[in-house]
């Protein structure tokens, strides 16, 4: 997702403007309805250009992200209380995405289909269980569950 928000931002700004946002930022994490930014060089976004990145998140992590946190760059300190902030908020995006990724799933699904069992079995026992999900998984749709069977048809 975070190679879909660049191009977007890309696309939208200016070649010059897109070029220093897109080094000078870590776009990190959801969490909630926040979106959380980190600022890697001492650089000043305008309301307009924050109001211009939202609206591409949004429309790569959904409407219901209300609001962009921009975490400043320090020169002085590397490790400031503001970047802890950013590394719990990722771990903590972590587990709230974990929990709720099988919650959406199984709705979108239904918890007794084949298809949700399988994802759900990658998720809980493999490394990069939301990655393979997603980029594996996620495309594909049941056209004809056969339940006697226990067998998806395609």
């Amino acid at each position: 997702m975070k190679a879909q928000l660049k191009r977007k931002i890309a696309g939208v700004f200016e070649a010059d403007m897109a070029y220093k946002i897109l080094t000078s930022c870590d776009f990190g994490a959801a969490v909630k309805n926040k979106y959380y930014i980190k600022l890697l060089k001492n650089i000043l976004l305008s309301d307009n250009i924050k109001f211009k990145i939202l609206q591409e998140v949004r429309a790569v992590h959904g409407n219901d992200i209300e609001q962009l946190q921009v975490i400043p760059f320090n020169e002085s300190k590397q490790v400031t209380n503001s970047t802890t902030e950013y590394q719990k908020t990722t771990v903590l995006q972590q587990r709230i995405s974990d929990e709720d990724y099988l919650s959406e799933l199984s709705k979108e699904l239904g918890s007794n289909s084949i298809l949700f069992k399988v994802r759900k079995y990658i998720l809980q026992h493999y490394e990069y269980e939301q990655v393979i999900d997603k980029i594996w998984f996620s495309k594909l749709e049941v056209a004809n569950e056969d339940n006697v069977n226990k067998k998806d048809i395609h």
